[in-house]
């Protein structure tokens, strides 16, 4: 529920309220048309919403708001279309005039009639309706802002909140050959993190759970109108279908002893990949939200609350005329200025066991044979911002499957800002393997770099392909002479000259989010390739001193000696009789080991 104050919430419950409308139409050229009730029809205004799609509770869903209103003008209708919509709501408390949001939209539909202008108009969520054209990799958090910058749209959340959903810490990819666009992928998403996906009322993005404590109450005093089921809506299990193998298959978890409820189906879920158990994670982690809920469906005609939220959970008091109150969830929204307005709950019956099957939209795609001529295009891009220093950074990624001997050609186009000058150095590695390392002289600023390459690769292959970038010193005569000029400068002011030292340090190179455009493409390439679970990472290990080791041959100590090993706040030990025997140096160097990622 949008914040209010205890005189609105006691305001809003009255049979008789003043209240008014203000805000504002502006069109494209910048004219502004104030709103109030003087100039908007009686019975006009209103706002609909809802964060389902169908008629059944779900997660997911990416709703566009709509709002309705007419409005007297004597501008064009032409001119009103994309429009932008601010409308405020106004009520007399207690305490004073307190108005709330109803949201910001964008005029679609514009149909005069006489003096009058008739708007249909929807909020930003259509922004979302973008082709993907590229795969990107990331936790939601980097995924949603990509999308939201890509789509021109801001995300509501700040990180922190996105970390403290379920999943919310996940590595997703999505991939343009399994999702059509970034609605799609922001469904898919939201679905993950056990919400749905709306416009908040400042026309930011959010991503938004159903709320588990009651926040408003609707009195017997202003209902019209009540519906109430016989039945509640509760979930015993859950399923999925994540790609394995370049298929879907299904994966399913159930409450050890079922109460008759529900089996929540989430259709085909192609943004996960990884292990099996780390998809099993990702449910079990899932069905922790999905086993509270427990609700039951109604729908209420009411004298209007817009304070009310999509997924906020309300107390419907006194049902028919008796004390008996029920708790439920809010699915639909259909606000009416001045009018009647109705909110309600939908959902499943679990007395006839109604499992929909979701619509499978990739299967197609994935069991379909491959044409061996058909050019297959993988594109890349940063689902984050970047820095680049002396360790070797992987910047790119490909994971590819191939269906008959292939030559398949890389491009990549990578924009950077050096904050000094120095050299940049790529290197390619295909699964694991060191290729070739392309090195570059870049001065101080900013600069892009274009580099291909090409490789044969055999048939039934599965492949990783990264590029992995570092920077390094490299002495130049820029440096020389910034040294001279500082010792010149030195000088000037003490009188003794002095040379200054060349700077040696290592420049850094910051590559900004969605900025790297790179591209794998070749006959007899497969269009989706499912990723096999290995991560190969790469990290600098500080130096590792070696204490108090008992050496084979000599006197046993009285328990074994560790070494102790710091990184990034890890320590672990190595006990000393695993190291009899082995030459003792001091260590620092960079480590690359191959894990097998659970997650």
């Amino acid at each position: 529920m949008y914040s209010v104050s205890e005189a609105y919430r006691e305001a809003i419950k009255r049979n008789y309220r003043r209240c008014s409308l203000r805000g504002s139409v502006e069109t494209g050229s910048g004219t502004v048309i104030p709103v109030s009730d003087r100039n908007v029809a009686e019975g006009s205004v209103s706002v609909s919403s809802q964060c389902v799609n169908r008629s059944d509770f779900e997660y997911g869903a990416v709703y566009c708001g709509e709002l309705d209103m007419s409005i007297r003008t004597s501008i064009d209708r032409y001119s009103l279309y994309g429009a932008k919509i601010a409308l405020w709501f106004q009520i007399e408390t207690d305490e004073g005039l307190e108005e709330v949001p109803l949201g910001v939209y964008f005029a679609e539909d514009v149909q005069r009639n006489g003096d009058w202008a008739e708007i249909k108009a929807y909020d930003a969520m259509s922004y979302l309706d973008v082709e993907v054209q590229e795969d990107i990799v990331g936790t939601p958090y980097e995924l949603l802002s990509f999308i939201c910058e890509k789509c021109g749209l801001e995300l509501a959340q700040e990180e922190e909140r996105i970390l403290e959903l379920p999943n919310g810490d996940r590595l997703l990819s999505i991939h343009a050959s399994r999702v059509d666009k970034y609605r799609d992928a922001v469904a898919y998403i939201a679905m993950l993190l056990t919400c749905f996906a709306c416009m908040d009322r400042e026309g930011k993005l959010a991503v938004r759970q159903f709320a588990v404590d009651t926040d408003v109450q609707i009195g017997r005093n202003i209902r019209s109108k009540t519906t109430i089921s016989d039945f509640r809506t509760y979930y015993d299990g859950m399923k999925a279908r994540f790609i394995q193998d370049k298929v879907y298959k299904t994966y399913g978890i159930a409450k050890e002893m079922p109460e008759g409820g529900l089996t929540l189906d989430l259709g085909d879920v192609p943004i996960v990949q990884g292990l099996e158990g780390a998809k099993r994670e990702i449910l079990e982690a899932m069905f922790e939200v999905v086993k509270e809920v427990d609700y039951t469906p109604y729908s209420v005609d009411y004298n209007g609350n817009p304070a009310i939220d999509l997924g906020d959970m309300v107390l419907i008091e006194n049902i028919n005329g008796t004390s008996e109150d029920i708790r439920s969830i809010v699915t639909h929204i259909e606000w009416n200025y001045r009018n009647k307005s109705t909110i309600k709950a939908v959902g499943g019956n679990p007395k006839i066991k109604a499992v929909k099957e979701n619509a499978n939209k990739q299967l197609d795609n994935l069991e379909a044979s491959i044409n061996e001529k058909e050019l297959v295009i993988h594109s890349y891009t940063n689902a984050s911002a970047l820095t680049v220093g002396s360790s070797e950074q992987t910047i790119i990624t490909f994971h590819f499957a191939t269906i008959a001997d292939t030559h398949p050609v890389f491009l990549a186009t990578v924009p950077l800002s050096m904050d000094t000058d120095g050299n940049v150095a790529f290197r390619y590695y295909v699964d694991g393997v060191q290729g070739d390392v392309l090195r570059q002289y870049l001065p101080e600023g900013d600069h892009f770099l274009t580099f291909m390459n090409h490789f044969a690769v055999e048939k039934d292959k599965r492949i990783m392909l990264q590029v992995t970038a570092a920077t390094e010193y490299q002495d130049s005569a820029a440096r020389r002479q910034a040294a001279s000029i500082q010792a010149l400068e030195n000088f000037a002011g003490t009188g003794t000259y002095a040379p200054v030292e060349t700077d040696k340090s290592v420049p850094a190179a910051g590559i900004a989010r969605g900025t790297i455009r790179a591209v794998l493409y070749a006959q007899g390439m497969a269009g989706a390739a499912a990723w096999d679970g290995t991560i190969t990472a790469a990290e600098t290990i500080g130096e590792m001193p070696l204490r108090a080791l008992q050496m084979a041959g000599t006197a046993a100590a009285p328990r074994a000696a560790h070494v102790p090993l710091k990184r990034q706040g890890i320590s672990a030990a190595v006990p000393a009789r695993e190291l009899r025997g082995l030459p003792l140096p001091t260590v620092s160097a960079g480590a690359s080991c191959s894990t097998e990622n659970a997650g």
